[in-house]
């Protein structure tokens, strides 16, 4: 009998430890605290409970993290957690944001990237916020190297020489996603 007793309670705790990791992982990813995010999306996916319903949250957390690495210069570190994540969860990457797969390096997106250039087109349309996300891929496309071209304009107008960085963004062709960069 009181084993049964201490079960019900355990359980009852343990409902109460997931509504209170969801509530503080959503709280973390509001705040953008990316590292703490990812240590309660840890202890929400070791819970018993965990559902498929709630990876959205699970991977915007990671994905959180991930850009922070990238953004703060440290690409292995984040490419060694991406990897881990795919070796232990082979579904994830179709749930995480295409700049991530991209600097991630996934070689099966490269390939399904080279296939279909116009969705490609169409995320950097509408999605890609920044082209040194773009220009730091290995991909050997007409997009990456126009974004290529765009971080190097950005650094010679930083520099002060507005003349050859205007002369670089010529070279972006008028059919390019980053058709405002030449018109700049």
């Amino acid at each position: 009998m009181a084993k049964k007793k201490n079960r019900a309670k355990q359980k009852k705790q343990q409902t109460i430890n997931k509504q209170t990791i969801f509530s503080d992982l959503q709280q973390m990813l509001q705040q953008g605290r990316a590292r703490k995010a990812v240590v309660l999306a840890r202890t929400f996916l070791k819970m018993e409970e965990f559902k498929q319903e709630d990876l959205p949250l699970i991977i915007e957390a990671y994905a959180l993290r991930l850009k922070e690495l990238y953004n703060d210069n440290h690409p292995d570190e984040a490419k060694s957690m991406y990897a881990s994540l795919v070796n232990n969860h082979p579904d994830w990457p179709l749930f995480f944001p295409l700049e991530i797969r991209l600097l991630a390096d996934c070689t099966a997106l490269h390939q399904e990237l080279q296939n279909d250039e116009d969705s490609f087109a169409n995320y950097i349309r509408h999605d890609l916020q920044d082209p040194r996300l773009l220009a730091s891929v290995s991909l050997q496309m007409p997009l990456c190297e126009e974004a290529r071209i765009i971080t190097q304009a950005a650094e010679l107008f930083e520099n002060g020489d507005d003349k050859q960085a205007l002369e670089i963004l010529q070279k972006i062709g008028r059919r390019s996603p980053f058709i405002n960069w030449r018109l700049f």
